[in-house]
């Protein structure tokens, strides 16, 4: 999976959990201070993403996570695909 795919995947993740939202997602936006999810939107989308890449994002990694941005997160996502 390419890193572009993985950013469009989380990409549509968080329409599908905020679609509000659409217009405001890129892959440079981050989470929280520009797209406007909310920490509990955060940690649906993370439980979403581990759902959708088969993986485990560890706890201590959901506090990291709060204002990264897209790309940030598929690099965090590829990250725990390839280790």
């Amino acid at each position: 999976m390419s890193s572009s795919e993985t950013v469009e995947i989380i990409s549509r993740l968080i329409v599908e959990l905020k679609p509000e939202v659409a217009e405001k997602v890129s892959g440079e936006a981050r989470l929280q201070s520009e797209i406007g999810l909310t920490s509990v939107e955060i940690i649906d989308l993370v439980i979403a993403a581990e759902d959708e890449f088969k993986i485990e994002i560890p706890d201590d990694d959901t506090g990291e996570l709060m204002d990264v941005t897209v790309i940030g997160l598929a690099r965090r996502v590829e990250a725990l695909i390839n280790a």
